[in-house]
């Protein structure tokens, strides 16, 4: 695959939660971006990916859970050098508002080895996505 490719995919991955319930599934989608010391983002592939390290499981709301709803919310993360979330916003979530408020307090609580450019740390942006979806459970 040619550079050019590689700035335009989305690299869908799944990632495993730790002790998280089988009511929630996030799905992870990262988008080779990079922002500027001015905040401007640049598209342009990085030589290695953020690595996810701790992740926090969104709390399912007790209202969606009772009412059997289901949902994504689509956001935007910029995470540091550091690895570190340092903004996070909604950019699309469905059904409107109801999983927003637990997404974003879960993803700012992330940490990332951060994504690398020429072997150093850099400052990117990247989508993320969580999928809540409840399970059926069969009665023992």
């Amino acid at each position: 695959m040619n550079r050019a490719a590689i700035v335009i995919t989305v690299i869908p991955c799944l990632v495993v939660l730790s002790g998280c319930s089988q009511e929630e599934i996030p799905t992870t989608h990262l988008s080779p971006v990079t922002v500027s010391a001015a905040g401007e983002v640049t598209h342009m592939a990085w030589d290695e990916p953020p690595k996810l390290i701790k992740i926090v499981k969104p709390k399912y709301p007790e209202v969606a859970r009772e009412d059997g709803v289901e949902g994504r919310v689509i956001l935007s993360i910029v995470v540091d050098k550091e690895g570190k979330v340092i903004k996070a916003e909604v950019i699309l979530s469905e059904p409107s508002s109801v999983f927003n408020e637990v997404a974003l307090e879960a993803v700012r609580q992330y940490e990332f080895e951060p994504a690398k450019k020429d072997g150093k740390p850099i400052k990117i942006m990247m989508g993320h996505s969580i999928i809540f979806t409840l399970v059926s459970r069969k009665p023992l």
